[in-house]
């Protein structure tokens, strides 16, 4: 029984294994999960830097109504979509972590912040005095400033493209490899579970096989040099045990069965393990049944033919032709 406190049952490493395998999808699926969550951020981030664009088209449009009319109502929607324009950019940039989004934010809000001084100074220039080519010159430099947040804008854009592709590559990468592994690893927990269980099974099997046709001669050998070591399950190591006590009981009935024989049963049993070594009592035995004798001691010179025939028929599986006949003919000689 000491030996089975050491040893894991059958159940528990099913359970361990499909415990392995259910830990690998959680950790597989969470980061999945948390690509994905990376990618909606992405997909959210490009629709407000959307908004952003559309208020820095307005202000663009605007900007040109002015230019041509130099209208009041033009100046105050552009400055109603100025303002919603660096509002916008600058709640963005206050809810992105990213290092290399936060870069390209800061710098679109410092160039939407000269876009704006470029514009006011313009609107200066053109209620006061100054010459045609120095408005031009603003007007120009007007124009630059907003290009210049449209390029900023763009190249946010892109970033953030750029993140949300490499969020879905490594979605589907994590997929197909978690996939792969769990695949794998099912196949391989399967193996070890099948050499643990079914390989100990297998042999408790052919020892049992070997049990039901009467070999038990070398049984308490074969679980000796095994010292039980092969059956490491509790459910394996108690069957292998129970096995190993039906052995010793029937090697005792076997041993008793011998003790009643006369010399001329002996004289059998002795020629037939010199034929086909220790495991002629077994040969004797499933001749004996084959022949239908209900015990060994029933066989007489005057019924031997009928086992002789069965017993011809379980050597010869065993050893050449010429050898079966000399076994036969010995035991006939008996007779005399």
């Amino acid at each position: 029984m000491d030996g089975e406190k050491g040893k894991m049952r059958i159940r528990t490493r099913l359970l361990i294994g499909l415990l392995a395998i259910v830990c690998l999808m959680v950790v597989a699926s969470a980061v999945v999960i948390w690509q994905q969550s990376i990618m909606n951020r992405a997909f959210e981030f490009v629709e407000r830097l959307d908004t952003v664009d559309r208020f820095l088209l307005e202000c663009r449009r605007q900007e040109k109504n002015y230019l041509l009319r130099q209208d009041r109502e033009s100046e105050v929607f552009h400055a109603a979509n100025f303002d919603s324009l660096f509002h916008s950019t600058l709640d963005l940039r206050a809810q992105v972590s990213d290092a290399t989004l936060l870069e390209h934010l800061n710098l679109l809000a410092q160039k939407e912040t000269e876009y704006a001084e470029a514009f006011r100074v313009l609107k200066e220039q053109m209620a006061g005095v100054g010459t045609r080519e120095e408005r031009e010159r603003l007007a120009g430099a007007t124009v630059a400033r907003a290009r210049e947040c449209h390029a900023v804008v763009q190249e946010v854009t892109a970033a953030a493209a750029a993140r949300f592709a490499a969020a879905s590559s490594t979605t589907h990468r994590v997929s197909v490899v978690s996939v792969v592994v769990a695949v794998l690893f099912s196949v391989l927990i399967s193996a070890v579970l099948t050499r643990s269980i079914v390989g100990p099974l297998e042999h408790l099997r052919k020892l049992a096989e070997r049990v039901s046709t009467g070999d038990v001669q070398d049984m308490d050998v074969e679980f000796s040099d095994l010292e039980m070591k092969r059956f490491d399950s509790r459910e394996t190591l108690g069957l292998a045990r129970s096995l190993q006590r039906m052995v010793t009981n029937l090697r005792l009935l076997v041993s008793s069965e011998r003790g009643l024989m006369d010399d001329y049963h002996m004289t059998i049993v002795v020629l037939t393990n010199k034929a086909v070594g220790p495991g002629g009592w077994a040969v004797v035995e499933r001749a004996r049944s084959a022949a239908e004798f209900g015990s060994f001691a029933d066989v007489s010179p005057s019924n031997v033919d009928r086992f002789l025939t069965e017993l011809e028929r379980e050597v010869a599986e065993q050893i050449p032709g010429e050898k079966v006949r000399m076994l036969v003919d010995a035991i006939r000689e008996l007779q005399a």
